[in-house]
Order: C-alpha cells, then structure tokens, then sequence
C-alpha cells in the first residue's frame, strides 16, 4: 500500500463482501481481513465488552478457519490473542466486529448509531479533532460517533484503551473519506480507515505496520 505527500493511502478497502467461512483461509503478510457479525449483542458482568464479543460462536468459528482450529484467548487486560495473528474484537447493539492481521498489528472499533449525549466523546477528542464536528445537530451526533470509532480503534493497537491523554492526541485531521486509509497524525507508522456502514454501525480500522491489503467481510 502507497501513500501520498498527503498521507493517503492509494488503496482502499471496498464494500463488505458476503461470505462464509473456510478451513484453512489463507492470510499472507501484511493483510488484513476485518468481519462482521450481525447478530445480538453479547455481554457479561464478568468481563469487558472485547472479551464478550471474542466469546461470540461466530467469531470462535472464525479465527478456528485462520488458525486450523486454534481457540482465540485474552491476556490480562482482556486484549485478544491468536497464535501467529493479531487480532482485534467490538461489539455494538446488534453487531460483533472481527478484525485479524499478519505481519500488522490491528485495533477495530464499532458503534451503533443512536441518539447519544455527546458530552462524553468530545471529550476525548482533541481541538483539532472537535474543529471537525458542525455547529448543528443534524450531523453532530454521527460526526462524533465516527471520530470516537478512529480513535478508539488507533488505542487498540497497543492495548492502551481509553484514558486522560485522549483530548492531547490527533488521530483525524481531516473529515475521513470512507474507504480510504489516512495516516493517523500521532503516529505515521499507523494508518486508520473507516469502512461503509454496516446495520447502521460505523465501524473504523486501524493498522500498524507494512500493510500491503484489506478486505472486509460480512458473514452471511
């Protein structure tokens, strides 16, 4: 994957493409494959969200086709782990959100379009970040929404979560095109990419490292 002068990326990652799941799917170096599974929304008292959507069958069944059987499993911060990939899990109101990656470490993040309080995610957001999201309440809550998925999924690629040093770090510092990857300005080693909708979820990717492709999946 080239990118250009302005930090985007040639290559994009098209529509969601339905499919189903294969034994011995192959993954080379420097790709990444992201699914989504629509379906209810897992959750447990006992655990985070990632770990609860890692839970999910159809992701079990997912990784078992990348891995030749391999179970996904979390490290004490409730980070996912798949032996020789990275991996990265969310879940939203109707939806689970599987990203895996080899040679490349990935985060992946999804929200459910609702009519939210914005106050919380603004929060974390840095002022050239808020510069981006009008005045008006028309396209505010879903602006806002985006923003937080990119961020989010750029603090997945090290495990790191939310925390106070959000509102101090750029990861957008332009209005994102869907589909085509932009190198996040806190760290030009990553890039992030918000893919098309999907159940009325925004869904964003971030990856870091030498990515060479990306596709993204539906599991029908």
């Amino acid at each position: 994957m080239k990118v250009d002068a302005g930090g985007i990326a040639t290559e994009r990652v098209g529509p969601w493409e339905a499919a189903e799941f294969e034994y011995g799917r192959r993954l080379d170096e420097g790709a990444v494959h992201v699914w989504a599974f629509p379906g209810p929304t897992p959750r447990s008292a006992d655990c985070s969200p990632q770990v609860a959507g890692s839970r999910n069958s159809s992701v079990q069944a997912c990784v078992a086709a990348y891995t030749g059987g391999e179970a996904i499993h979390h490290d004490n911060s409730g980070r996912p782990l798949v032996r020789g990939l990275s991996a990265s899990v969310s879940s939203t109101r109707g939806l689970v959100v599987l990203a895996l990656g080899r040679g490349v470490v990935v985060g992946v993040d999804a929200e459910w379009l609702r009519p939210v309080s914005v106050v919380g995610p603004v929060r974390v957001l840095s002022p050239i970040e808020r510069d981006l999201i009008p005045d008006g309440p028309s396209d505010r809550v879903h602006r806002v929404l985006r923003l937080w998925t990119r961020k989010e999924a750029w603090s997945k690629l090290d495990g790191r979560g939310i925390d106070l040093s959000w509102p101090g770090i750029t990861v957008t510092g332009a209005w994102p095109e869907v589909g085509t990857f932009q190198v996040a300005l806190s760290d030009q080693s990553t890039s992030v990419v918000t893919l098309e909708q999907v159940r009325t979820c925004e869904v964003s990717l971030a990856v870091s490292g030498s990515l060479r492709s990306a596709r993204a999946f539906i599991h029908r």
